[in-house]
Parts: C-alpha cells; sequence; structure tokens
C-alpha cells in the first residue's frame, strides 16, 4: 500500500492564526502535532486554498521524497501547476534520491488578485541585507519569521530580532510584516534524514527551509498583492559550494501561486560581493545598518565569537567597515583571535563552510598591507579543515543552549 498524508483540517483559530491537522500511514511518523501560522493581518477572507499553501510547502518534500501521496481538499491552481517542475528541482539536487508521490487534491482552484507589491524574507543577516538592496528599487516588504533561526521559546531574541528589524523597514520606508510558526519542528527532521544515510545530513538546512519559509508568505500576499517574492541566496554560483542546500534557484524559481513568483536572488554575487554591495549602499546613503548573523548566542545578538561572527567581522574590514557600526562588540583583536582560531581549529569546518574564508582571501588585494590579510593571502585554507575540538565545542554549545532557555 502506497504511504499517504492527508490533511484533514485547516481552520482559523482566529481571524489571525491559521492551524493544520494531518493524518498519515503508519510508515510516516515524522510529525509533531499539528503545524500553526500566526500573521498580524486579518485571514478570515484568505481562500482555503491559499491558506493551504504554508503546510503544504513543509509536508510536499516528505511525501516526495518518501514516494507518498499527499491528498488534500483545496489547492490553488498555479501551485499545483508548479509542483512537478518544484518536484523535478529537487531531483536535479538529489540524483540518487528517487523522488515520486502525487498529490490528488478535491478541487483545483484559480486565485486572482491585486498585483501591487512584492515581499523579501529578511532576517537580518548578509544574504537578506544585500538582496533589499539589490531591490531597493521595488521596496520590498520584508517579512521576518519566528520560529526558525530565533526558537519560539527565544522570546528575548524575537524582540530584539523584530526591533532592529522593524528601523531598517522604518529607515527604508517600507512595512515589516512578522510571522510566527511552529513549521521548523513540526517535522521530526532527524528522524526523518536517517532514511537517507549520508545523503542528507540534516532535513531542515538541506531540504525543508527554502520551499518553508516562502511558503508562510502565501496568505499575506493574497491580502496585500504580492506578486514578487524573493529569497536571499546562501551561497553562489561563483562558490565552490558542494552540497545540495534546501534553498537553491532549481526550487525556489519554480515556486508560484495565484498571482505570486518567487525568485532566488543574488545567487550570481559571493558572500564577500554582498558585503561589498552593503558598504557601497552604507557610503551612498550614510544609512547605518545592524547585521544579524549570529546562530550562536542566546538573544538575538551576535556573540561576536563564532566562526560566522569572525568571518562577517573580517570581511568587513577588508572593506574598511567598523564592524562596531554593524551590530558587532569584540573587545579583543579580532585579526589576532582568527588567526588563532584557524591554525588552531577552534571552528568546526567542513570542506563547504571553508569556503567563505575562501572568498574573502580571494577578494585581498595584492596591494593590502595589513598584517592579518598579507598572512590570509598566502596560508593554506584547507590545513584548517578537520582540527575542530569536538568535545570543547560540543560543551560549548550545550552551555550555549542551557543559559538561552534560562534567560528564555
Amino acid at each position: 500500500m502506497t504511504e499517504y498524508i492527508r490533511v484533514k483540517h485547516t481552520k482559523l483559530k482566529d481571524n489571525f492564526t491559521v492551524e493544520y491537522e494531518i493524518e498519515y500511514s503508519e510508515g510516516l511518523q515524522y510529525f509533531n502535532g499539528n503545524m500553526y501560522v500566526k500573521y498580524e493581518e486579518d485571514l478570515s477572507n484568505v481562500p482555503e486554498s491559499i491558506l493551504n499553501i504554508p503546510l503544504l510547502s513543509n509536508i510536499l518534500p516528505v511525501c516526495w521524497f518518501l514516494n507518498a501521496d499527499l491528498y488534500v481538499e483545496e489547492i490553488d491552481q498555479t501551485f499545483y501547476s508548479a509542483l512537478n517542475s518544484i518536484k523535478n528541482g529537487f531531483q536535479k539536487m538529489y540524483g540518487q534520491i528517487n523522488i515520486g508521490g502525487q498529490v490528488i487534491a478535491d478541487k483545483i482552484i484559480k486565485n486572482n488578485y491585486k498585483k501591487s507589491n512584492s515581499a523579501l524574507l529578511f532576517s537580518g543577516g548578509v544574504d537578506s541585507v544585500a538582496s533589499y538592496i539589490n531591490n531597493v528599487d521595488k521596496n520590498p516588504l520584508l517579512v521576518i519569521v519566528h520560529g526558525a533561526d530565533i526558537s519560539l521559546e527565544d522570546t528575548k531574541g524575537w524582540q530584539l530580532a523584530t526591533k532592529e528589524a522593524a528601523e531598517f523597514a522604518s529607515e527604508n520606508n517600507t512595512d515589516l510584516i512578522p510571522i510566527e510558526s511552529n513549521f521548523k519542528n513540526f517535522i521530526k527532521g532527524s528522524k526523518l534524514a536517517k532514511n537517507f544515510d549520508d545523503t542528507i545530513s540534516h532535513w531542515w538546512p538541506c531540504v525543508q527551509h527554502g520551499f518553508a519559509f516562502v511558503g508562510l508568505i502565501a496568505p499575506i500576499s493574497y491580502i496585500r498583492g504580492i506578486s514578487d517574492i524573493y529569497i536571499a541566496s546562501s551561497f553562489t554560483s561563483v562558490s565552490d559550494f558542494r552540497i545540495p542546500w534546501g534553498s537553491d534557484p532549481r526550487t525556489d524559481n519554480e515556486i508560484r501561486w495565484g498571482q505570486s513568483e518567487v525568485y532566488h536572488d543574488n545567487f550570481d554575487r559571493s558572500r564577500q560581493d554582498k558585503i561589498e554591495q552593503i558598504s557601497d549602499f552604507v557610503k551612498r546613503t550614510g544609512k547605518q545598518i545592524k547585521l544579524r548573523v549570529c546562530w550562536e548566542s542566546p538573544g538575538g545578538s551576535n556573540c561576536c565569537e563564532c566562526e560566522k561572527c569572525s568571518n562577517t567581522m573580517i570581511a568587513l574590514m577588508l572593506e574598511n567597515l567598523d564592524p562596531k557600526k554593524f551590530g558587532f562588540y569584540f573587545n579583543d583583536d579580532i585579526y589576532k583571535y582568527s588567526k588563532k582560531c584557524l591554525l588552531e581549529g577552534k571552528w568546526d569546518f567542513i570542506h563547504d563552510d571553508i569556503d567563505l574564508w575562501k572568498d574573502i582571501k580571494k577578494h585581498v588585494s595584492d596591494s593590502d598591507e595589513r598584517e592579518f590579510f598579507k598572512w590570509l593571502k598566502s596560508y593554506d585554507l584547507n590545513k584548517s579543515i578537520g582540527k575542530y575540538n569536538t568535545f570543547y565545542n560540543k560543551i560549548r554549545r550545550k552551555t550555549l543552549a542551557t543559559y538561552k532557555k534560562i534567560k528564555a
């Protein structure tokens, strides 16, 4: 018998929260209760075929990768027509996995609405800020999501992130649209990924997050008349990144519903190119930008010690920018600290992560006389791979996670 997932109920708990109930066959025990999405806009006039999209964009990859069928009462016609192309995108990314399954809908409904806005998924990090700059002429609405990189339990971090994002939106004369959802934890990603041995190490980053993020915007697109939806690239066509990633132009660019289309943005720029883009914007406009890049620190701020924070600070300094003006407060010598971490293996590098440092190295000018950059230009970064002190960093991350729960 073919495995299946059935959407039992799509209901508004109030006019601002949609909750989904599903049932599934015995072999698909990969879900934690019901999924919900909470908005700050009235959903009462949004058709069910559009309201279903946030759920479907999370569970469809589960069906496809496990060759299960999905049953739903109502689905948007444009979304339904795009599903084979999205599925084919995943097949190109994961050629060694047989991706199948089909969608059986009782009603396929055509939805029309005005087209008057664009929107950008916005975290306040380098990628999303650069994508805003890339599309500044369209002045997109900024969509920030609670329940992904900031956990639902981290209320302090969410307050800080929305405060800084609201300031950015206000300074640039656009609106901030907050969304809350348990979509990330709704799926048992670790258990699911075990079906695919070493092909998929983690479900959320490697498969789920791109489709899942943009799908959350569907009800807002109907209300606000959003035609163009931008999701910033994490990696780039000019980098050497070698593993499939859940946000990829082969899938993102195929997603559409109603009058809305999704664009995987800035894929032609490397991370350092994006830093240059931000630098040019700041120098041209005189506006100051706070970047939020850290996944380690509790409370939504930058820890200024992890590899990602350090990489960003060094990237800013290569452009002669002061990291303190971008939300980083490092009391030590960041050059000395980064060199020590690279030489002694304080950071957890795999071959693909190190490419962000290689990108900085590639952008160092031969005429740059700063000691750190002269050293970086001559240093073989491959030597920093595999030196990671696993025990030390596991303890550190566990301590941070415990502290985060206490502070929340």
